[in-house]
């Protein structure tokens, strides 16, 4: 549910079919611009775990989420990532 306060395209749960994923890629191309949607208050923010780093980042800033095995990669809007060592 908070996913979709900040906006969240879709929710997927694997196994993703392709016709669920290609619903969500159709929407991401019709969502607001960042400056469209001022979504997340100030103190709304999260603590991502990299190794022994701690990163702090909005949620707003937060790009798109990745699963890959047993890790998690969060990509950051300015370009970076966090490849954190859990599940999604």
């Amino acid at each position: 549910m908070r996913a979709f306060e900040v906006n969240a395209v879709d929710y997927l749960v694997k196994p993703v079919s392709s016709h669920r994923l290609a619903d969500a890629m159709e929407r991401i191309h019709h969502a607001p611009t960042k400056t469209e949607a001022r979504l997340v208050l100030p103190d709304d923010r999260i603590f991502l775990k990299d190794g022994k780093k701690t990163r702090v980042v909005y949620v707003s800033q937060i790009s798109g989420i990745k699963a890959e095995e047993n890790y998690t990669d969060v990509c950051i809007a300015d370009g970076g990532s966090v490849f954190m060592r859990r599940t999604i």
